[in-house]
């Protein structure tokens, strides 16, 4: 680069270097200041042009983080001390933001072995090849204007998925993280999506817009290709939602039957037979049921007085509290889950849609105050039966909204080392084990799991792919990759988890074998100790 001196006018030679994260909305734009021009350096940005901030010191090198609002970010550095300004030939610093991202993203990928092409949803998709930068909430009248089955091509998306025409998704850029709730919703309401990293694949992918494709996709595999028409709006069966019976008391989980909950309820209770009867090793976290006739009288408590002047809605409080303590059920920490007669079904699970909650019933906060976000998060997991993506999810399927009954499960809350998702077939043939270390839960909506693969032929166990957070990656002026933030939990040397794993592998097994069917299973592990707090059908 050029730098030319107000003072002087002498041309001098130095670095800049830009650190970014593939899904921040930030720069960070470093100068070593060698040679020396200055103590008092300011950035101005093309997205702030008015506006001079000064840059932090770190030994010799200068830095500021700068918000990125568009793909192109120019700027240059005013040394307030010197009047010296820094320019690359006299022209604001260029800086491609998408281009970063992107290729910081490639890179991290490859270093975790984390698959350059990420099947959110493996399957076969037709339609439309439609490409738009991004989608964003404001864009229903797109959305809405998609008359036929289509593919969508663009960097983020960010809606609700209301348009059943909407048959796959091709991410260029953004990558849902695999357990987060969108990530759910893509593998039940399209036919194939996931994340393309690879630019020369998307170029060749972008040759075919406002064509009619077949797109296949799974793992670090894609192919498409033109065909002449497709066959129309994707159709959905008709989902019939069992009746429960009215039932106006606290349910243990010896009282769980089909007329009375919901199956993810019944699943639990299995579960936990299994585990009894010593047929898995798993702990099963034990739990209660709150039937919807329970819920009805509950809300309608809090509808007549706020629930800090309800004594009444208070002591079914404790009494919820009082049972599960009763049933040797830990409350210091409670998850409030959905276990609605329309979720976890044969054929369909309804994954995703429902909300769920984590309370601390030993808090900070007083005693009241607890079990008050207990009593509204009881309420908002009832009331979650009227989401939008609830009510979306149920209109494909011709679920009248009147059918779904909600019970609501309070279960023993764990706090585990790492929490997993298990599929018993990935449809390769393989038991798939998505892992996430705990720092790293909230943060499930970026974060690319642990994967493992177990062949069920050959018995062996792979470890497939390192968990990866939205590291920061260095670049130079020229937009090369000169350093990167280290790899963190690196599991390949951790003989005791894999000895976990194999037993979870296992339990899962026989799992299976118990429900006739391929299972999602989650849990989490403490210590050598594994615990299973779901299992539900694999539903396409």
């Amino acid at each position: 680069m050029r730098v030319t001196s107000i003072q002087n006018n002498n041309s001098q030679f130095k670095s800049h270097s830009y650190k970014i994260q593939p899904k921040s909305e930030r720069l960070i734009i470093q100068t070593d200041n060698n040679p020396y021009l200055g103590d008092k350096p300011y950035i101005v940005t093309s997205d702030y042009p008015d506006k001079e901030v000064e840059m932090n010191q770190d030994n010799r090198n200068f830095y500021q983080s700068v918000p990125i609002k568009n793909k192109n970010l120019s700027y240059h550095i005013i040394y307030k001390d010197t009047g010296a300004i820094d320019t690359k030939n006299g022209e604001d610093y260029k800086v491609d933001t998408d281009f970063l991202q992107q290729k910081a993203s490639f890179y991290l990928r490859k270093k975790h072995n984390q698959p350059i092409i990420h099947a959110i949803k493996s399957g076969i998709a037709k339609g439309k090849l439609i490409t738009k930068d991004k989608i964003g909430l404001n864009d229903n009248s797109f959305i809405n204007s998609l008359k036929e089955p289509t593919i969508l091509l663009t960097k983020k998306f960010h809606h609700d998925l209301s348009n059943p025409n909407i048959v796959g998704i091709i991410y260029t850029s953004d990558d849902a993280g695999s357990f987060s709730h969108i990530a759910t919703q893509l593998r039940t309401r399209t036919d194939a999506c996931g994340t393309v990293f690879d630019n020369k694949i998307v170029s060749n992918l972008k040759k075919f817009e406002g064509q009619n494709i077949e797109l296949q996709l799974k793992d670090n595999f894609i192919k498409f290709n033109k065909i002449e028409n497709t066959k129309g709006a994707r159709k959905y069966p008709n989902i019939e939602v069992p009746e429960l019976e009215y039932s106006d008391k606290i349910l243990t989980s010896k009282e769980y039957t089909p007329n009375l909950v919901g199956a993810k309820a019944l699943n639990l209770a299995k579960l936990e037979r299994l585990s009894k009867d010593k047929k898995i090793n798993a702990i099963i976290p034990k739990s209660i049921a709150l039937p919807s006739g329970y819920i009805d009288n509950l809300l309608k408590q809090e509808n007549e007085q706020p629930f800090y002047e309800n004594k009444n809605s208070q002591n079914q409080i404790d009494n919820i509290l009082e049972t599960m303590r009763e049933n040797n059920i830990n409350t210091d920490k409670i998850m409030v889950r959905s276990s609605f007669n329309g979720e976890d079904l044969p054929n369909y699970s309804a994954a995703g849609i429902y909300n769920s909650f984590s309370v601390n019933m030993n808090s900070d906060t007083d005693e009241l105050t607890n079990k008050e976000f207990l009593f509204y998060s009881i309420q908002m997991v009832a009331e979650s039966k009227n989401w939008d993506n609830a009510v979306i999810s149920r209109k494909r399927y011709n679920i009248p909204d009147e059918k779904i009954q909600p019970t609501v499960l309070l279960q023993e809350q764990v706090d585990e080392d790492y929490k997993f998702t298990l599929y018993t077939d990935d449809k390769n043939g393989n038991l798939k084990i998505d892992l996430f270390s705990d720092e790293n839960w909230n943060n499930e909506e970026t974060t690319q799991p642990h994967v493992f693969t177990y062949n069920k032929k050959d018995k062996t166990l792979k470890y497939n792919s390192i968990q990866m957070n939205d590291s920061a990656v260095t670049f130079d002026e020229n937009m090369n990759i000169i350093d990167s933030d280290p790899i963190k939990n690196d599991l390949s040397n951790n003989k005791k988890l894999f000895k976990v794993l194999k037993s979870i592998i296992k339990d899962a097994l026989v799992i299976e074998k118990e429900f006739k069917a391929p299972q999602d299973i989650e849990g989490g592990i403490k210590g050598n100790q594994t615990y299973i707090w779901q299992t539900r059908n694999i539903v396409d």
